[in-house]
């Protein structure tokens, strides 16, 4: 018994050699099969025109940045911190709203809807407070919110489901996945949405496409492959973010190569609006609101700051 007492502390002591060696030089080597070369899409990233031209940059009074929404031509809100910032066309502090609780997205029309973990606030744009609705319980996690005519439609990644509510918080519905084989897939909390006169569009991330939803749930076109080119998604989990340009095209947005991306309104690709080489390879979450003009409102959330793209004259 002491002897196999002993081969095992001997069997132990030449594993933990092995792992110490094999850290030292740097840990065991992954098999070049499964690697790829993020630099050659890097590089096809500047060969491509970039039809629009980052003309301003509005620095950001907050540690932790989380979303962005706009109202038309009307303000701009960004959440983070526990509070609201509701700033002018020009990036201006209008207004501070005090939260209670960390916010996670907004949505802005008349009223600013405020999404925390699990419930959405209401507050008015002089930033009074105007109703609380009630919680969705411990498995919410709101991730994106949307205004479809008098609904507000909220994203919970924790339970796989778009809320739909009125006005007043009071809730009319739910749309879940299509079905089990081919429904919702998150393998982390990038769950947007978005909404234009046709309906929803729900970000699937972990399939690497967006989808239409009628306000009752009725699920129509789809659009997205999985891909590392330019007109594709990568990753576990892209797009993270959408926004709907007012001439019907879309705004997307990715991490780990970080990208903003227009798409025509059939899907398509359409243009770069800017990449890794602009954003940094080190760029996080980026949130992604539209406004009246059409200038697209970029949340850098490591750089503290919303990035605004404009589209430049075609001299051609």
């Amino acid at each position: 018994m002491k002897t196999r007492g002993i081969w095992i502390v001997l069997t132990l002591v030449a594993v933990a050699v092995v792992i110490f060696l094999s850290l030292r030089r740097g840990g065991p080597r992954v098999p070049q099969a499964y690697l790829y070369d993020v630099e050659q899409y890097r590089e096809a990233e500047t060969q491509v025109p970039l039809p629009y031209k980052e003309t301003a940059r509005w620095p950001l009074a907050l540690r932790e940045p989380r979303a962005v929404a706009v109202k038309g031509d009307g303000p701009v809100v960004v959440v983070g911190d526990r509070v609201a910032l509701v700033l002018d066309a020009a990036g201006e502090e209008l207004r501070r709203i005090e939260l209670a609780d960390e916010p996670r997205c907004v949505a802005v029309a008349d009223v600013v809807y405020v999404g925390f973990l699990d419930r959405i606030v209401a507050y008015g744009l002089d930033g009074e407070k105007q109703a609380e609705w009630e919680t969705l319980g411990e498995q919410a996690y709101l991730t994106g919110l949307a205004i479809l005519g008098d609904e507000v439609f909220a994203t919970d990644y924790g339970q796989r489901v778009v809320w739909r509510f009125d006005a007043e918080g009071k809730m009319r519905g739910r749309i879940r996945s299509a079905s089990k084989s081919d429904g919702f897939v998150f393998p982390s909390p990038t769950f947007d949405v978005a909404a234009d006169g046709d309906g929803l569009w729900v970000v699937n991330s972990g399939r690497r496409r967006v989808e239409q939803y009628s306000p009752q749930g009725k699920r129509g076109t789809m659009w997205g492959r999985s891909s590392m080119e330019l007109d594709g998604f990568s990753g576990c989990c892209n797009p993270t973010h959408i926004a709907v340009m007012p001439d019907g095209r879309f705004v997307t947005t990715e991490k780990g190569l970080p990208r903003v991306k227009v798409y025509a309104a059939d899907g398509t690709f359409a243009a770069l609006v800017a990449g890794s080489v602009q954003l940094g390879q080190d760029a996080g979450l980026l949130d992604v609101a539209v406004d009246a003009a059409g200038r697209i409102l970029v949340l850098d959330a490591a750089d503290r700051s919303i990035r605004i793209y404009e589209e430049q004259p075609d001299d051609g």
